[in-house]
């Protein structure tokens, strides 16, 4: 950022004109962009990582569920 305002004096000191300002501007709105999209996918990918850990822990909890019951009480299963 430091480095945008930098260029933007130094270009009007030295007689820059508006085109050199609407150009770093330009760039600015593409970066930031490009930083709220990086924002979005990267909350998107961490609930993706939630939901299938929770699926994953009830489908772990289901089957150890089924495996005491057998253990518990075999003809219930296999009848």
């Amino acid at each position: 950022m430091q480095l945008i305002i930098d260029f933007l004096i130094i270009s009007f000191n030295n007689g820059g004109t508006r085109s050199s300002y609407y150009i770093v501007m330009g760039a600015v709105g593409i970066a930031a962009t490009l930083f709220v999209c990086h924002v979005i996918l990267e909350s998107k990918y961490k609930s993706s990582i939630d939901i299938e850990t929770k699926i994953l822990s009830d489908l772990d909890e289901t089957i150890t569920g089924l495996i005491e019951l057998t253990i518990k009480d075999p003809p219930i299963i296999f009848c």
